[in-house]
C-alpha cells in the first residue's frame, strides 16, 4: 500500500529508447559528426505531442551545452520543432502546438525548408545556439531531428552556415 520514488523509472525509460531502431542506426553518423565538429550532438524524436532527446554526444570542451537524455523539448520555441514541423501535415502540427502555427512559426517554417537546418539562438537554453535537422521516413515524414548545440562564443555566423550544412548532411544520411 506503500510506494517508494526510485531511479526504476529512469531505468525503464532508458531500456524503451534503448530499442529504438532510430536511435541504434544512428549512433555511427552522430559520432562522426560528434567528432569532426567538437560539440555536443543530440537526436530527438516526436514522442506524443513532443519532442525527445535520446542520443547525446557531449562536446568535450569546458563550455558546452548539454541536455540529457529524455530532455522534454518545447514544440514552438526549439530549432528540433522548427526543423521537423515544417515537414508534417497539419493535424500533427496541431498535435505538437496545441493550435495552428501563427506567422512567426511559418516563417521559421520557410527558413528551414530554404536552408534544409533550423536555428534557435538561445530559445531552449540560453547562451546557446541549436542548429537542427529532420530524418526523414520513406514516406516523407520526418521521424526525428539531428542537433548540434555550441555555446554562442564558438558559433558566428559561418560556423552556423558550416555547422548546419555538416547536420543537414549528417540527417540526409539518416533519412
Amino acid at each position: 500500500t506503500r510506494g517508494e520514488l526510485t531511479a526504476l523509472i529512469h531505468t525503464v525509460a532508458q531500456h524503451a529508447y534503448g530499442a529504438h531502431d532510430l536511435r541504434r542506426r544512428a549512433r555511427g553518423p552522430l559520432e562522426e559528426l560528434w567528432r569532426e565538429t567538437g560539440e555536443s550532438v543530440l537526436l530527438n524524436v516526436p514522442d506524443g505531442g513532443k519532442f525527445i532527446v535520446i542520443d547525446v554526444f557531449e562536446s568535450p570542451h569546458f563550455l558546452r551545452s548539454a541536455p540529457p537524455v529524455g530532455l522534454v523539448i518545447p514544440p514552438k520555441a526549439s530549432a528540433t520543432a522548427w526543423a521537423m514541423l515544417p515537414y508534417m501535415p497539419p493535424e500533427m502540427q496541431h498535435a505538437h502546438l496545441g493550435e495552428a502555427p501563427d506567422a512567426a512559426l511559418r516563417e521559421h517554417y520557410a527558413e528551414t525548408i530554404r536552408h534544409g537546418y533550423a536555428v534557435s539562438h538561445g530559445d531552449v537554453f540560453a547562451g546557446s545556439i541549436n542548429i537542427a535537422a529532420p530524418i526523414f521516413e520513406r514516406d516523407g515524414l520526418p521521424i526525428g531531428a539531428v542537433l548540434i548545440s555550441v555555446p554562442n562564443e564558438r558559433a558566428g555566423d559561418a560556423e552556423v552556415a558550416r555547422l548546419g550544412a555538416l547536420v543537414r548532411a549528417t540527417a540526409e544520411r539518416l533519412s
